[in-house]
């Protein structure tokens, strides 16, 4: 399925999957699509992929968008594959709740849901401005999933909690060359947030291995914490 040059908006489920719900093992491809302002009482507020399938966003912007649990912009629930590339923005998550229910979750989820691994890639693209009182108010990597950054620019996120840019607590991220994580922030005036550019808990995964993180050739620059590790917080 192909979606070009539209704009989906003001949608809402009180489950998941507020503008865009994909339950296949196929390819979703969102071509220069806006998804604004939509609404999940629970996961994925613009997009939730929770089938086997890809998700793939070319040149897209995902904002404004709203979810309770995880994912406000896209939610990833278990095996599958969501590719943000081509200078696509993940930028300005959550809007205002549809219903007055509480926002809480960051902007992009990689559940596992069921001891699955789901990779998230972020590809010559923006993740920026998003917001949480939860972990990974960008990126949060829930379980044993796969976070690939390349070429991309993690910025201006903030969360009450931790991991402002990229939170992960026993999966794989991998930061490559090219990529900027600046000017996140964990943590308020009553809660301590470590991990202001990323958060990596290297919690064992099923299979007994720690959660891993790798940077290389990346900038992780002013980012700050009211924890420790205002860059970069390792539980290793």
């Amino acid at each position: 399925v192909v979606l070009r040059r539209m704009t989906v908006q003001h949608g809402y489920s009180a489950d998941v999957g507020g503008a865009i719900h994909s339950a296949t093992s196929a390819d979703l491809r969102l071509a220069s699509v806006r998804v604004l302002d939509s609404d999940a009482v629970k996961y994925g507020g613009g997009i939730a992929n929770v089938g086997t399938g890809r998700v793939l966003l070319v040149g897209s912007t995902v904002s404004g968008n709203r979810a309770t649990e995880g994912g406000s912009a896209i939610h990833n629930e278990a095996a599958g594959t969501v590719s943000i590339t081509a200078g696509s923005r993940i930028v300005d998550n959550p809007g205002d709740s549809l219903d007055g229910h509480a926002v809480t979750g960051g902007a992009i989820n990689n559940e596992g849901a069921g001891g699955t691994i789901g990779t998230i890639t972020v590809l010559d693209s923006v993740v920026a401005r998003n917001e949480a009182t939860t972990d990974g108010a960008g990126i949060n990597n829930v379980g044993d999933g796969r976070i690939l950054v390349e070429r991309s620019t993690i910025t201006g996120n903030r969360t009450s909690a931790s991991g402002a840019g990229i939170h992960s607590v026993s999966g794989t991220v991998l930061i490559r060359a090219g990529s900027i994580v600046s000017d996140n922030h964990a943590g308020n005036e009553i809660s301590t947030g470590h991990g202001g550019g990323i958060y990596n808990a290297g919690e064992l995964s099923r299979a007994g291995t720690p959660g891993r993180l790798e940077v290389t050739k990346a900038t992780v620059t002013a980012n700050t914490a009211t924890g420790d590790g205002a860059g970069i917080f390792s539980g290793l």
